[in-house]
């Protein structure tokens, strides 16, 4: 299971601390549903996204 605190800076950097509780508390549960692992695993960027569309991690709109 993947958990990671991110801040809320303009370009934001992992919270190691806030991160490492997530992941203890992510593990003493019970999760049934698959989880992806390798890259390009989800299809909804492919399906939505046209090649004209910018997909942009940090917007300032």
């Amino acid at each position: 299971m993947f958990g990671v605190i991110l801040s809320d800076d303009f370009d934001p950097v992992v919270d190691m601390e806030g991160t490492k509780l997530l992941r203890e508390k992510l593990k003493a549960q019970k999760y049934i549903v698959v989880q992806p692992v390798q890259p390009a695993s989800g299809t909804w960027r492919q399906e939505t996204m046209t090649e004209d569309d910018e997909y942009v991690l940090n917007p300032t709109v």
